[in-house]
């Protein structure tokens, strides 16, 4: 534990800054050990921030009043953790509210969307000219998800692309080869002042475009998002010719349908596994969408065969007579 004098040491502003505070409410003053120094609306202030990719963090506390606040937030360099901890400090000191978003929207987020232009700027020079999608616009069109950060809809609009992600519709332009950018994109430009976000478009084996690669994070590796197949390969009649018990070496494994949901459960206890169709029948795992399963259709329409694909190989299980 440490000693009391040593934690009062660490409060203690060490270094002066020699600059004028940018705004009347929120004073930073000094540096002290580790922590910054400052006073909120005359309150005594230590505070400090953290960044790493993907994550914004901020603590802070009012060591006289006894109250802190952690705010931590998935997306890099973003303000709103600051903003929301003063707000937070408004009401637990009782102090009439200030419009922190408005404030924000002249200091910290409109030097934002300046960098992006010139990151915007910058893009544009990086652009191939003369290239073409490989395919038709109405190709790239549907729903693309992903379990973590949900489905993006890509919808053909007069003569081009849009895109809808959680409530937010954006203009989806061509850049080069399959690669298009969602401009105007409201959070990417106000919070992380990076820019629009690049959508690059990948095509199956069969030459199907299933796939978009969207880079919401600059500095992570885009995150692939699975085409969802239209409501023909989500009927209840569709998905019935799959479901029947199939025998491997290792195990029997069930197939039924519930919901319009395709399911796959493991004699012994195992887990049951959510199917998400990619293409006619083909599922992947929708939590583990490298993990997918491929039936084989007799003549009549019926499924014979399951078999598992993974990273590993495949494997292959029979389906029991009914």
């Amino acid at each position: 534990m440490l000693a009391e004098r040593l934690i009062g040491e660490l409060q203690t502003p060490q270094i002066v800054f020699g600059m004028l505070p940018s705004d009347g409410e929120n004073l930073m003053t000094a540096y002290g050990l580790g922590w910054f120094i400052g006073c909120y609306r005359g309150h005594y202030l230590v505070y400090h921030g953290g960044n790493v990719k993907g994550f914004t963090a901020h603590v802070s506390f009012l060591p006289r009043e006894k109250i802190g606040v952690i705010v931590l937030c998935n997306a890099s360099l973003n303000p709103v953790p600051e903003l929301v901890a003063l707000q937070i400090y408004d009401r637990l000191l009782n102090l009439p509210p200030i419009a922190w978003d408005k404030k924000a929207a002249n200091q910290l987020f409109k030097p934002a969307q300046n960098i992006a232009t010139q990151i915007r700027k910058y893009k544009s020079v990086q652009r191939v000219p003369g290239t073409q999608p490989s395919h038709a616009l109405a190709d790239y069109t549907g729903v693309y998800s992903h379990p973590a950060y949900g489905e993006l809809e890509v919808q053909q609009r007069d003569e081009g692309l849009c895109a809808r992600f959680h409530g937010r519709e954006s203009k989806l332009t061509h850049h080069h080869y399959d690669i298009f950018i969602l401009e105007n994109l409201q959070v990417e430009l106000s919070l992380q002042g990076y820019g629009d976000i690049e959508v690059q478009f990948n095509s199956d084996l069969q030459g199907k475009i299933s796939i978009a690669e969207v880079r919401f994070e600059p500095e992570a590796e885009p995150i692939r998002m699975l085409k969802r197949e239209q409501g023909q390969f989500t009927s209840a009649e569709y998905l019935g010719r799959f479901a029947g018990v199939y025998s491997s070496e290792n195990n029997d494994i069930t197939i039924y349908v519930q919901s319009q949901t395709l399911f796959a459960s493991v004699a012994g206890g195992g887990q049951v596994i959510e199917l998400a169709p990619e293409k006619e029948n083909l599922f992947c795992f929708k939590l583990q969408p490298m993990m997918k399963v491929e039936f084989q259709i007799d003549r009549e329409g019926k499924a014979i065969a399951a078999i598992l694909i993974h990273p590993g190989g495949q494997s292959i299980a029979k389906r029991k007579s009914d």
